[in-house]
C-alpha cells in the first residue's frame, strides 16, 4: 500500500521520494477567523501537503530544466512548489500591524468533501510487475482528473491519505460551500465514476462523502529539524470526526451527505434522497444523494470561485494587535512545505516521472493518547525525536480516532 501511495501522491502533485508523500492541491484564497496562535508558536508543525499540478503548474515544471531563474524566488511557481501548499494553509501566515510575522489559526465554516478511491490496491497489484512509471503514469492520469473537477468548481484539496482525497470550501456563505461541493460530488461521479485501466479487465471508481461545519487549521513550523520539512499543516473540528462514518457509507457510485449538509444546501437543490445510510451510531445523520437540479439556486462553480479571493479580514489577536495577510514573504512560506529530498529534484529540472519509484516502506502509526497536551508541544516532541533518526513524517491527521502522526 505504501508503495502505491507513494505513486499516488507522485501523480497528483508532486513524486515522492525517500519515503516521504504530499498531500491536497489548492486553488482559492482564504475567508477565515484568525484566532490565538502567537510568533512564539512558530516552533511546532502539522501536516497537509498539496502536490497536484494544475495545467500551469505542469507545463512550468517541465519549462524548469531550462529557464535561467532556477533556485531564486521566481522559481517557486516555476517548479510547482506552490502545488505542495493549499492557500488554507497560507492563511495561517499574519503580519502584525508592526509587520511582525505571525502564525495564526484559522477557522472557517467549510464544506469538507471526502474521495474514496475503489480499486486502487487491486489496479497496483496487477500493475506493480510493469514498473513504477507505467503505474505512476495510470494512477497520475485519474488522479488529476479527480483534482482537475474539484478545481473547477473553486475547491482546494487539503490532504491526501493513500487512495484518498480531500477537499475542502469556505465562501462567505456556507450555502455556497455546501451547495457548491454537492455540485462538484455530482460531477466527479458523472465524469470520473468509473475509468477503465486500458488493457486490462480492471477499473477506478469512486465513493463520496461530504459534510460541513466548523473546522480550523493550524501550521506549525519547527527552526531546528535537519531532516524533514519545516512546516505541516492540520485541519480539525467535528466534520472530521464525522466524515469517515459518512464515505464508508457510500458504495462505489454514491455520494453520501450529513444532515447539516442536508440542512444547508439550496431550496430544491437536492431532487433525490434515497434512504438513510445504517452505519453505527450517526444512522439518522447520513442520507445517500441520487440528484440534484443544478438550476436550483445561484451555484454555479464559476460565480462562488470568485468569491472566494478576497483576503482574511483583520482581526483582534491574542497579541492585541491586528493582523493582515503575509504575501510578502509567500514564496518562502511555501517552500517551508516541500519534502527537502522533493526540493532538490524539483530544482534540478526532474520532471514527475523522473522521481517516480517502487520502494518497500516501514510505517510507524503514532497515536495521540492524552488529550491534556497541547497538539503543538506533543508534535514538536514526536517530531524532534523522529527527525534525529532520519525519519520522514508523511502527514499528522485528526479524526473520529483522534490525532495521530504518520
Amino acid at each position: 500500500q505504501n508503495e502505491v501511495r507513494i505513486q499516488l501522491n507522485d501523480g497528483q502533485h508532486r513524486p515522492t521520494m525517500e519515503g516521504e508523500e504530499d498531500e491536497g492541491g489548492s486553488t482559492a484564497s482564504p475567508s477565515g477567523t484568525p484566532t490565538q496562535r502567537t510568533a512564539s508558536r512558530s516552533n511546532s508543525i502539522v501536516s497537509s501537503r498539496a502536490s497536484y499540478l494544475s495545467p500551469n503548474d505542469r507545463k512550468s515544471s517541465n519549462a524548469g530544466s531550462s529557464s535561467s531563474s532556477r533556485g531564486t524566488r521566481n522559481s517557486i511557481n516555476e517548479y510547482g512548489f506552490s502545488s505542495f501548499v493549499s492557500d488554507l494553509a497560507l492563511s495561517s501566515f499574519q503580519l502584525s500591524v508592526h509587520d511582525e510575522p505571525v502564525v495564526v489559526d484559522v477557522e472557517v465554516d467549510a464544506a469538507v468533501l471526502f474521495i474514496d478511491i475503489s480499486g486502487y490496491s487491486r489496479i497496483s497489484s496487477a500493475l506493480e510487475s510493469k514498473g513504477a512509471f507505467t503505474l505512476f503514469s495510470i494512477v497520475n492520469t485519474y488522479v488529476s482528473m479527480l483534482v482537475d473537477v474539484v478545481m473547477e468548481f473553486g475547491g482546494q484539496v487539503v490532504k491526501f491519505a493513500g487512495d484518498a482525497i480531500k477537499c475542502v470550501w469556505y465562501f462567505k456563505e456556507k450555502v455556497h460551500s455546501v451547495s457548491t461541493a454537492l455540485h462538484c460530488a455530482m460531477e466527479l461521479q458523472k465524469r470520473c465514476g468509473r475509468h477503465d485501466i486500458e488493457g486490462t479487465e480492471h477499473h477506478f471508481s469512486i465513493h463520496i462523502g461530504v459534510v460541513s461545519g466548523r473546522i480550523r487549521s493550524t501550521v506549525f513550523q519547527s527552526k531546528t529539524v535537519k531532516n524533514m520539512e519545516s512546516t505541516y499543516h492540520l485541519i480539525s473540528g467535528k466534520p472530521l470526526h464525522l466524515i469517515g462514518d459518512v464515505v464508508d457509507a457510500a458504495r462505489p457510485g454514491e455520494i453520501c451527505v450529513s444532515q447539516d449538509v442536508l440542512a444547508h444546501a439550496c431550496d430544491g437543490l437536492i431532487t433525490s434522497v434515497r434512504c438513510q445510510a445504517e452505519v453505527g451510531d450517526v444512522t439518522s445523520t447520513i442520507h445517500i444523494i441520487d440528484g440534484i437540479d443544478e438550476d436550483a439556486c445561484n451555484c454555479h462553480p464559476h460565480h462562488h470561485r470568485r468569491e472566494v479571493f478576497f483576503d482574511v479580514n483583520p482581526q483582534e489577536h491574542d497579541i492585541g494587535e491586528e493582523v493582515e495577510m503575509d504575501h510578502v514573504n509567500r514564496n518562502e512560506h511555501i517552500t517551508a512545505f516541500v519534502p527537502l529530498t522533493i526540493a532538490q529534484q524539483l530544482r534540478k529540472g526532474k520532471t514527475q516521472s523522473e522521481m517516480a519509484e517502487m520502494r518497500l516502506l516501514t510505517i510507524l502509526f503514532i497515536h495521540k493518547t492524552d488529550e491534556s497536551i497541547d497538539i503543538a508541544d506533543w508534535f514538536e516532541e514526536v517530531q524532534h525525536v523522529i527527525d534525529e533518526f532520519r525519519c520522514a513524517i508523511v502527514q499528522i491527521i485528526e479524526d473520529d480516532k483522534g490525532v495521530h502522526v504518520i
